[in-house]
C-alpha cells in the first residue's frame, strides 16, 4: 500500500504551524504595542516641549517687563516683584534641559545652551539696570534685595547723579543691543523647538508607520489561523471524519471500504477488505459446495429442488430431463467404485458440453442425473433427441480400456399434454418406460 498522510503527522504538522503562528503573532502584538508607545510618547515629549519653551519665554517676558516697569515708574514694588520673580530663571534652566534631553541632535543643544548663556547676559545686565534705579530711589542698603548688593557698577556710573543714573538705566533698557539680545535669544529657542520639533514629529512619523505595518503583519498572522483552523477542519474531516462515516456506512452494509482518508485509516480499511474477501471467499466455498456435488462438480440434489421450485412458481416454459446410468451397479461391482466415479465424470463432463450453459445440470443421486432446460416446449423435442442420442453415442467409445455404458432418459415438459400435479413423477414415469423398454433411450411423458 502507497505511503499516505498519517493522523499523527498531520497533528504535528498543525500544532507546528499554530505554534509558528502563535509566536508570529505574539510578537508583532508586542512590536506594534511598542510602537504604539513610542508614538505615544513622541506626542507626549513635543507637548513637553511646547509647554518647556512657554515656560522659558514666560519667565523672559516677565523679568522684561519687570524691568521695564521699574525704569519707567521708579517704584521699588516692581524691583521687589523682579526678584521674586527671578527664581523663574531656575525654571528656565529646567526648561532648557527637557529640551536638550529631548533632541538627539548636537547642534540643537548646543543652541539650546548658547540661549540660555545670553540670556543669563541679559539678567545680568537687567540686574545692572535695577541697580541704577536702586541707587536712585533708595538710600538705605538695608532694604535692597540681596541679588543687588552683589552687582558692580562701573567707574564711569558710580559718580552720576540720581537723574543721571536713572537716563543711564533707561538708556540701557533701551539699547538696541538689548532689544537684539533679546530676540537672538528668543529665535534660539524657537529654531531649536521647530527642530525638536521635527525630531519628534520624524519619531512618531516612524512609529506610526511601524505601528501600521506591525498592524497589519497581525491581521495576516489572525488570517493565516484563521486560514489554518479552517484547513485543520477540511483535514480532519476528509482524513478522518469522513472515511468513518463510509467505514461505518460500508460495515454496516457488508461491503469493502474504500481506501480514503489518513494512512491509519486506509490500514483499518485495508486489513478488514483483506478479512472481508477471506470470509467472502469461505462463504462462496461453503455456498458452492452445500449447492454442488463434490465428486462431479455439477449442482446436487438440494439446490436442483430449489431451482425446479422456482421455475414451476414461475410457470416458465422448460424441460425436465431425468437420466439413470444403465447397469451402473454391476460397474461398480465388476471394476470398483474408483472406475464408477470415472464414468460419473465423464458423465457429467459429456452433460456439461452437450447441454447449454443457461441449462442446469444436476446429480441428485448416486448414478442419477437431471437437467432443467430453460425456453423449452414441446416444438422443441428434437433439440433434446439430437443432444440424449449423442450422448449415448459418446459413451459407447471406449477409451483407456474403461467399461463402456449407456444412459436412459425419462423427459417431461411444462407444456406437456395431461400434465399431472407434479412434473418430476412424471419425468420419472417416462424415464421408468424407457427403462422397460430396454434402456439406451429416451421417453417424453
Amino acid at each position: 500500500m502507497k505511503k499516505h498522510l498519517k493522523i499523527k503527522t498531520v497533528g504535528i504538522i498543525s500544532v507546528s504551524i499554530v505554534a509558528v503562528l502563535t509566536c508570529f503573532c505574539i510578537f508583532y502584538a508586542f512590536y506594534a504595542n511598542r510602537q504604539y508607545e513610542i508614538s505615544s510618547e513622541a506626542t507626549l515629549d513635543y507637548i513637553s516641549a511646547e509647554k518647556a519653551i512657554n515656560r522659558f519665554e514666560m519667565g523672559t517676558n516677565k523679568l522684561n517687563r519687570q524691568v521695564r516697569l521699574a525704569v519707567s515708574s521708579l517704584e521699588q514694588k516692581y524691583i521687589d516683584e523682579y526678584f521674586v520673580e527671578f527664581s523663574v530663571i531656575n525654571n528656565r534652566q529646567k526648561a532648557i534641559d527637557e529640551l536638550e534631553k529631548l533632541s538627539n541632535d548636537c547642534d540643537t543643544t548646543c543652541s539650546l545652551d548658547d540661549a540660555m548663556e545670553l540670556s543669563n547676559r541679559l539678567v545680568e545686565s537687567q540686574k545692572y539696570i535695577l541697580r541704577l534705579i536702586e541707587e536712585s530711589i533708595e538710600k538705605d542698603e538695608d532694604k535692597w534685595p540681596t541679588s543687588l548688593l552683589d552687582v558692580e557698577l562701573k567707574e564711569a556710573d558710580k559718580d552720576l547723579s540720581d537723574l543721571e543714573k536713572i537716563e543711564r538705566a533707561k538708556t540701557l533698557i533701551g539699547d538696541t543691543n538689548y532689544e537684539t539680545t533679546n530676540m537672538f535669544i528668543m529665535n534660539k529657542v524657537s529654531t531649536s523647538l521647530n527642530k525638536i520639533s521635527n525630531e519628534l514629529l520624524e519619531k512618531q512619523d516612524s512609529a506610526s508607520k511601524a505601528y501600521k505595518s506591525a498592524y497589519m503583519m497581525l491581521e495576516i498572522g489572525i488570517g493565516l489561523f484563521v486560514i489554518e483552523g479552517v484547513l485543520i477542519c477540511l483535514s480532519i474531516y476528509f482524513l478522518i471524519i469522513k472515511p468513518l462515516l463510509i467505514l461505518n456506512e460500508n460495515i454496516k452494509e457488508n461491503k469493502e471500504i474504500p481506501l480514503v482518508g489518513a494512512y491509519e485509516l486506509r490500514t483499518v480499511a485495508n486489513t478488514y477488505n483483506e478479512v472481508y474477501r477471506e470470509n467472502e471467499a469461505r462463504e462462496m466455498l461453503i455456498k458452492h459446495k452445500s449447492e454442488h456435488d463434490p465428486l462431479t462438480g455439477l449442482l446436487n440434489r438440494g439446490t436442483f429442488d430449489s431451482i425446479l421450485n422456482l421455475y414451476i412458481k414461475d410457470e416458465n416454459n422448460f424441460a425436465l430431463i431425468l437420466i439413470d446410468v444403465d447397469t451402473f451397479k454391476s460397474i461398480n461391482d465388476t471394476y470398483g467404485h474408483a472406475v464408477g466415479d470415472v464414468i460419473l465424470k465423464k458423465m457429467a463432463d459429456l452433460l456439461m458440453t452437450t447441454f447449454r450453459s443457461i441449462d442446469h445440470v444436476c446429480r441428485i443421486g448416486g448414478d442419477e442425473f437431471a437437467i432443467i432446460m430453460v425456453d423449452m416446449n414441446s416444438e422443441l423435442n428434437y433439440t433434446i433427441s439430437d443432444k440424449i442420442n449423442e450422448i449415448n453415442r459418446q459413451l459407447a467409445i471406449s477409451k483407456d480400456g474403461e467399461p463402456t455404458v449407456s444412459i436412459s432418459v425419462g423427459i417431461a415438459l411444462s407444456d406437456r399434454e395431461n400434465p399431472g400435479d407434479d412434473i418430476f413423477r412424471d419425468a420419472d414415469k417416462a424415464l421408468y418406460q424407457t427403462k422397460e423398454k430396454g434402456r439406451k433411450g429416451y421417453t417424453f411423458y
